[in-house]
C-alpha cells in the first residue's frame, strides 16, 4: 500500500509540466532537508530532484518527481472531473468520522466546494526522506495557488495558509 498526500483545491489550478519543473529547480532542497533534521547521508544520497521528461507547455495530469539513485519516482496526478471529485469526499466522508471525529463536520465543509484533487504517491518508507519533504513542498505550493487543504497520509490536515499547525490530527 503507498502513502499518499492529497490536496484538494477549492479554486482551479491550472499546472504545467514547465512550472512544476521550475519550482522543483528553485527550491534549495539541501537547506530544507537540513531544517527537516535529514541525515546528511539520506540527503547526498537523494540529490537532485527532477521532473521526469515531458513538454514543458502542457498540463499537468499526471508526472513524475525522481530523486536520488534507485527510488521510486513521486507519482503525481489530477483530477477535475465532478464526478471522481464528489465520489472521493463520499469516501472521505466516512474516513473522517472515523479518523478526526471532532473536525470532521468542519473538514467536510471546507471541502464541499472542492474542484481539483491532486494527489501524490510514493512508497511507504518515502514519507521519512526526502520523499515526504517533496511531497510537502509541491503539495502546499498547489494548496495556496487553488485555496486548498491538504490530507497527509490520512493522518494530518493543513490549511495553505499555517504550514505551522495542523487543522486535525489522527486520533
Amino acid at each position: 500500500m503507498p502513502a499518499r498526500v492529497q490536496v484538494y483545491c477549492r479554486r482551479p489550478v491550472t499546472l504545467t509540466v514547465g512550472a512544476l519543473r521550475q519550482l522543483v529547480a528553485d527550491t534549495d532542497w539541501e537547506t530544507l532537508a537540513e531544517h527537516d533534521d535529514l541525515d546528511d547521508d539520506v540527503i547526498a544520497a537523494s540529490l537532485p530532484v527532477r521532473v521526469a521528461a515531458g513538454d514543458d507547455a502542457a498540463p499537468c495530469w499526471t508526472a513524475d518527481l525522481e530523486y536520488g539513485q534507485g527510488r521510486r519516482s513521486i507519482q503525481l496526478s489530477y483530477d477535475d472531473e465532478p464526478a471522481v471529485i464528489a465520489e472521493r469526499l463520499e469516501e472521505l466522508e466516512e474516513l473522517l468520522d472515523e479518523h478526526h471525529p471532532d473536525m470532521a463536520d468542519q473538514l467536510l465543509e471546507r471541502l464541499a466546494p472542492t474542484v481539483a484533487d491532486f494527489g501524490f504517491e510514493m512508497g511507504l518508507d518515502q514519507p521519512a526522506d526526502l520523499g515526504g519533504l517533496i511531497a510537502a513542498v509541491v503539495a502546499f505550493w498547489i494548496a495556496e495557488a487553488g485555496d486548498g487543504l491538504i490530507d497527509f497520509y490520512g493522518d494530518e490536515w493543513y490549511a495553505a495558509s499555517d504550514r505551522n499547525r495542523p487543522l486535525s490530527r489522527r486520533d
